[in-house]
């Protein structure tokens, strides 16, 4: 009768699947005598493996030996190209190495990265199969041959990228075998593909130890690939701040830029666009350039803005940024924030003191591109944050109390907005006439910018109900003591005496609320 499968799953026969496990947990007894018995010594899994693969992987040598004693085939790949050979230099396994070495295995193979087993003794750090390579396996008087059977000390890898062993080593921070390999007289000057030496790898993937004695082997600090890109670049993209640290004191240019291929960005723009907080801190303890531009003349600030990066934004805003800085275009950080509704961002600008009437190339201001978009949230954050810094700058010249600090432009939850809001609605849409809110918006030294900011949202017949109440609550937010009597006597003060009058009246019926904000009017 037919053996067998385990599983539906699996493709095995039971007595092959044995020997696979025999031979993964170097159980020499049984692999003996399940080949006795006639099992398939190269019966494949579902991954194209057979015992071979798994005793070379696992380091068993004899079981290896026995192996291939019994036809074992040295040389067949798996489905990721790995044969026996390659599976023993990537686990570091050199007693095995020598073993299938000396059954007429093919040294010179590769995966179907283009790895061989140089290179995978390199990028997993092996270095005592890096040895063994080197010591046996490589012929330096024919390693430039192509139809030689040996591999060469600085042989690439044949697939995208074309790194050597020293750049898979630097790149996963085999601090070890990249030593070792210095003292074979490796080229340590060898670029990959897209130009970088092997300090640009060491850095990307954030080895300050393989860093550091790059730079003692006198790689040049600087050095950029073909985008433009130095070690810094790197490392501050990928958020290294340690590795960022080490190059600036050893003399990296801290506001390199790159190519027009990458915009032209420095260490601070890579480092802003992905949010590693702590590298810009690093960048700035070093005195970069924060404010430099990019190719397109956006400094870090106007990207942040753009993309929403709100932990770069505010780092850099704390660090002192120039916050009114203008790119190509004439336009703020503000600017681009505004045309792109990021209410979030326009906030946490408004917040750290951009200015809201600068005006870009075309003469546009915030206020203008957010009117014209109907951003009313915008346009709303705009004026409460221009009313509140032009007190706050009366407040400077007159020598008087400033205003209290905000710590938002957006929608007032407080308590006292709470007690309000029912109040002003009432008026804006019960009580008021559709051009008295203008008056009472000049009154309170609304400009014409920002009534005509607010008058442009369109809702219907009655729009100018919509225009009064958000006028109210702009108002409210400024208004930081006593809002109902500043609104009795400003009703008062624009002639709409009887409308003061109900308001007081309210005032006093209501009296009683949860704070003393309100009031009475007497």
């Amino acid at each position: 009768m037919a053996e067998i499968t385990v599983d539906e799953g699996e493709i095995l026969l039971y007595s092959e699947r044995e020997l696979h496990e025999a031979a993964r947990h170097g159980d020499m007894e049984k692999v003996e005598a399940l080949i006795k018995k006639g099992v398939n010594v190269n019966a494949m899994d579902e991954k194209d493996r057979t015992a071979l693969h798994l005793a070379a992987g696992q380091g068993h040598d004899e079981v290896v030996l026995c192996l291939l004693d019994n036809d074992a085939k040295v040389d067949w790949p798996d489905k990721f190209g790995m044969n026996a050979l390659l599976w023993a230099a990537w686990f570091g396994h050199h007693k095995v190495l020598d073993a299938l070495s000396k059954a007429n295995v093919t040294v010179k193979c590769e995966n179907k990265l283009g790895l061989n087993i140089i290179h995978c003794a390199a990028m997993r750090g092996n270095l005592e199969v890096m040895k063994y390579i080197v010591e046996n396996l490589i012929d330096e008087e024919a390693e430039e041959d192509e139809e030689s059977d040996t591999v060469a000390l600085d042989s690439t890898q044949n697939n995208k990228g074309k790194k050597t062993p020293f750049h898979l080593a630097a790149e996963n921070g085999r601090v070890e075998v990249l030593s070792y390999l210095i003292t074979q007289r490796c080229n340590k000057f060898a670029r990959t593909e897209d130009g970088c030496l092997a300090i640009q790898l060491a850095a990307k993937g954030g080895h300050a130890p393989a860093v550091e004695l790059l730079i003692e082997q006198e790689l040049e600090v600087d050095c950029r690939n073909v985008e433009g890109k130095t070690a810094l670049h790197f490392a501050a993209e990928e958020g290294y701040a340690d590795v960022v640290d080490l190059l600036l004191r050893n003399n990296a240019d801290i506001n390199a830029k790159s190519n027009e291929k990458t915009m032209e960005m420095c260490a601070i723009h890579f480092a802003a666009l992905n949010e590693h907080v702590e590298v810009i801190q690093v960048l700035a303890n070093h005195t970069c350039r924060i404010n430099i531009r990019n190719g397109t003349g956006n400094t870090a600030l106007h990207m942040c803005a753009l993309l929403e990066k709100m932990k770069s934004l505010k780092a850099l805003t704390e660090l002192g940024c120039a916050i009114n800085a203008i790119n190509k275009k004439k336009r703020t950080a503000l600017h681009e924030a505004t045309e792109n509704n990021l209410c979030n961002v326009v906030d946490q600008l408004l917040l750290a003191g951009a200015d809201v009437t600068l005006t870009d190339k075309s003469g546009k201001t915030a206020i203008s591109i957010a009117a014209r978009a109907d951003n009313v949230t915008i346009v709303d954050m705009l004026i409460k944050a221009e009313r509140y810094m032009n007190k706050k700058k009366e407040a400077e010249e007159n020598n008087s109390i400033p205003p209290k600090p905000v710590d938002q432009f957006r929608k007032d939850t407080s308590e006292k907005a709470k007690q309000m809001k029912p109040i002003l609605w009432s008026l804006a849409t019960e009580h008021f006439k559709q051009d008295d809110w203008k008056k009472l918006a000049y009154h309170w030294g609304f400009t014409e910018a920002h009534v005509k900011a607010i008058g442009q949202q369109h809702t219907g017949q009655t729009s100018w109900k919509e225009h009064t109440y958000r006028m109210l609550l702009i108002w409210l937010h400024g208004c930081q003591e006593h809002p109902l009597r500043e609104l009795f006597d400003s009703l008062s003060g624009i002639g709409k005496v009887k409308l003061a009058e109900k308001i007081r009246k309210r005032a006093n019926k209501d009296a009683g609320f949860a704070d003393n904000t309100l009031c009475l009017i007497s």
